[in-house]
């Protein structure tokens, strides 16, 4: 948790745009679902805010694989292939060992900032279960 604290600290300004374009996202996917999908009733504002957090939480997952190593694999694979394909230099990783460790040491200077698509995903499912309370509990929805 302090390695996440002092991130946090060092690269605010990252996280703070992280944050502003997930925002900017989600509200565009909610719009694109309840004004182009679904009619504009209280069910598409449920769907819309759902599917914006659904996409953002997805988001948040992927990043969060790739950060881990989970497609160090295939990214290697594809950079062999290229750089030899069209590449005028030689090769610059002999093996899949210098090159993860390269990337892990990348990875260990890079900022958590990714966590900001988990934060505001949590956003729109708030908001997702405050829009069915309402939609269940008041007689005007049902």
């Amino acid at each position: 948790m302090s390695k996440f604290i002092l991130s946090v600290k060092k690269h605010y300004k990252a996280f703070i745009i992280y944050g502003l374009i997930d925002i900017v996202i989600g509200i565009s996917i909610f719009l694109v679902f309840y004004f182009a999908i679904n009619v504009k009733t209280f069910i598409g504002a449920i769907d819309g805010v759902g599917v914006a957090g659904a996409i953002l939480l997805a988001a948040f997952i992927f990043v969060w694989l790739s950060r881990n190593g989970a497609f160090d694999t295939m990214s290697y694979g594809f950079s062999q292939l290229f750089s030899s394909m069209f590449g005028k230099k030689a090769n610059k990783y002999n093996d899949f060992a210098g090159y993860k460790e390269n990337k892990n040491t990348k990875r260990e200077a890079a900022s958590y900032a990714y966590f900001m698509h988990l934060f505001v995903s949590l956003l729109f499912f708030i908001a997702f279960a405050v829009l069915e309370i309402i939609y269940h509990t008041v007689p005007l929805f049902a």
